[in-house]
């Protein structure tokens, strides 16, 4: 804080000061309004006192009583004399005591009223003013932006006043005491010192006091636009916090002929960038009556998105499942990063949406697409998307040529035998998941999604009702002895099914449950990728994960409809395929899924490298897949867990498998 200091010219020393030593005691009526309130100690009142300029500050809380009438303040110069009414009545909380004089102690309390009457409510509150002037520069204040301030004073019985810059007197006239006085500061970066004097004609007495204050530093910050380091449009929004800074004049690259000054200052102002779009360097000076700095930041426009050219090399075939659609895209204006994706449709309303490509720098996209299970595509167009990082979307472009493919086995996709390497390899895994070791896996089929509660639901109606459980998301009708899914849950993943559920499920389809070699080839494919869908980390729009915000986050149930992250738009929210190489949707996220195996944690060491399955009896039964609940840190395909096979919860499900 700054200090007074105080001048002897053969006169007094000067202080002044709040007494908070000797504080009376409260009073002894217990408080009506705030009894034992340990943050007021009984007083909600909580009256503070400051010495200004011209007199004493009182400052209270409103406080809560019913039919407030409004507030009176009594003072006195001792705290058993009798106290005198100030003010008799004020709806405000603020008051200005201007008959206080110097030389005194007063105490002070609030109270409160109604039209029953008046209860004493806050503590008696003391202070104590020195017996010599009173002389605060700026309010107090340690620094100032500005040369020149308000002085605020208080000397009662003071007739005149002066003030000196430099403590030389002679020079400086006399004026008519006032409660304020503007002073007008050196400019020079250094501590400000004013003297002021009064003159107390009853005595012929002069008393003198000193107040500093020093120049304000610079200390600014300028961001511009949403601190990306793009702006889609030439206004651009530039932010200052903590400048200290009472101007600013801004420029663009090194041109100061355009040179915008804004003053005063204030937090935000908006500048208009030059025409073409490309790399813009922002120049501002910023300053104050004492200091000024220079500050630059850059940002690159970016107004428009063009797609140059997208390419295909599907004309004249008839893609089938396993088959590579080799796709390129080249953007125009430097985007050498966005989000580039095609989708493919054709006239009887088949499509493989959202199918997202890889950025390969330079404004070149480009995705070898393999043909997995989905719809047929007839005579099909390829149409691109791109959108930069700055939010510009580039208008759609339609590609010449047409696109077939004939692939469809119902609810099903094929998984080709041969090897991959199965485990894990990141930096830290889980003990379970390592070593990484090849395995050899014969072809099998594996369900597109995991299977519904309307799927379930039949298998239940065909003389299966003791595979139900009451908290499935299915109604049981007992006169008729009839099941039938919840129609808003209808194509959500079945959940409640322990193991024997599951496997009760699939013989009656005529299939079995994957085991986890199956399982994780048919998630991962053979690049080793830790995703379905490639390389990057789970997003909101690929998977069902906690707190993935998808439109489903807030419901009771939580999980989304089976394949629901297919690359379509629902209302704002946009999806991503996340179908892994073979077409299996819902890898992970959404529920866990039964696996044929025993779990071991060390079965990964002792493991047979074709077709691997645990078959030694324990406790557990493997389950893979991540669920709603699993946070997107642990989203990954090399996850294992397991439960009792006795578990029915929900967080598992199930799905399919079945041979050739």
């Amino acid at each position: 804080m700054k200090k007074l200091i105080p001048i002897l010219f053969s006169f007094f020393l000067i202080a002044v000061f709040f007494n908070c030593d000797k504080m009376p005691p409260r009073p002894q009526i217990d408080n009506p309004l705030d009894p034992a309130n340990p943050a007021t100690g009984g007083d909600p009142f909580d009256l503070e006192l400051m010495l200004i300029g011209g007199g004493i500050k009182l400052q209270w809380n409103a406080v809560d009583l019913p039919d407030l009438s409004g507030y009176r303040i009594y003072r006195s110069e001792n705290p058993d004399s009798i106290y005198y009414n100030l003010l008799d009545e004020t709806a405000d909380t603020l008051y200005i005591d201007q008959t206080a004089q110097n030389g005194h102690q007063y105490f002070y309390l609030v109270t409160a009223y109604n039209y029953l009457g008046e209860s004493r409510s806050s503590t008696l509150t003391p202070i104590q003013i020195s017996s010599l002037p009173y002389f605060a520069l700026a309010g107090d204040a340690e620094f100032t932006a500005t040369h020149i301030v308000t002085a605020d004073i208080l000397a009662s019985g003071a007739d005149s006043m002066r003030i000196s810059y430099d403590s030389v007197w002679d020079s400086e006239p006399w004026e008519p005491y006032a409660l304020a006085r503007i002073c007008t500061l050196y400019t020079t970066p250094a501590a400000q010192f004013v003297y002021f004097q009064a003159h107390y004609p009853l005595t012929n007495t002069i008393y003198a006091v000193i107040d500093s204050i020093s120049p304000l530093p610079l200390t600014p910050q300028m961001v511009v636009g949403d601190s990306s380091g793009f702006s889609d449009t030439s206004w651009v929004a530039i932010s200052f916090s903590d400048t200290g800074a009472l101007s600013a004049r801004l420029w663009e690259q090194s041109d100061t002929s355009d040179a915008q000054v804004y003053s005063p200052l204030t937090d935000t102002i908006y500048f208009e960038l030059s025409e073409d779009d490309g790399e813009k360097i922002l120049n501002a000076r910023l300053w104050n009556d004492y200091f000024s700095t220079l500050l630059s930041d850059t940002v690159i426009l970016d107004t428009r998105a063009d797609i140059l050219q997208t390419t295909h090399d599907g004309v004249g075939r008839i893609l089938a499942y396993g088959d590579i659609l080799h796709i390129e895209m080249l953007v125009d204006y430097g985007d050498e990063n966005g989000y580039a994706y095609v989708d493919i449709f054709d006239n009887l309303g088949n499509s493989r949406p959202g199918i997202l490509l890889e950025n390969m720098g330079g404004g070149f996209y480009m995705l070898d697409y393999f043909i997995s299970n989905g719809d047929d595509i007839v005579d099909g167009t390829l149409v691109s998307y791109f959108t930069d990082l700055a939010g510009n979307q580039a208008l759609p472009d339609t590609t010449e040529g047409t696109i077939d493919i004939a692939f469809h086995i119902e609810n099903m996709v094929f998984v080709p035998g041969g090897f991959f390497n199965m485990g894990s390899s990141r930096a830290l895994p889980m003990a379970d998941e390592i070593p990484l070791h090849p395995v050899n896996i014969s072809d099998f089929w594996i369900s597109q999604n995991e299977v519904t509660n309307t799927e379930y639901t039949e298998f239940l109606n065909d003389g299966n009702p003791l595979y139900w459980d009451n908290r499935m998301e299915i109604q049981f009708f007992p006169i008729n002895v009839y099941f039938e899914a919840v129609d808003s849950l209808a194509d959500r993943p079945v959940r409640y099914v322990s193991y024997d559920c599951a496997v009760a499920y699939a013989e009656w389809k005529g299939m079995r449950l994957p085991t986890e070699a199956e399982w994780e080839k048919a998630a991962r494919g053979t690049d080793g990728r830790q995703y379905p869908w490639g390389t990057f980390l789970p997003v909101n729009s690929i998977c069902n994960f906690y707190s993935s915000q998808d439109p489903f986050e807030n419901s009771a149930y939580k999980t989304t409809p089976v394949g629901f992250y297919d690359g379509s738009v629902y209302g704002s929210f946009m999806t991503f395929d996340n179908a892994s190489p073979y077409g299996a949707r819902d890898m992970l996220g959404n529920v866990l899924e039964w696996c044929s195996d025993y779990y071991s944690a060390t079965y990964y060491s002792v493991s047979p490298v074709n077709n691997p399955q645990n078959t030694a009896p324990g406790d557990y039964r493997s389950v893979r897949s991540t669920s709603w609940y699993t946070t997107w840190i642990d989203t990954y395909t090399m996850n294992r867990d397991y439960y009792p096979p006795s578990t029915k919860n929900n967080l598992i499900g199930l799905r399919l498998a079945m041979d050739p």
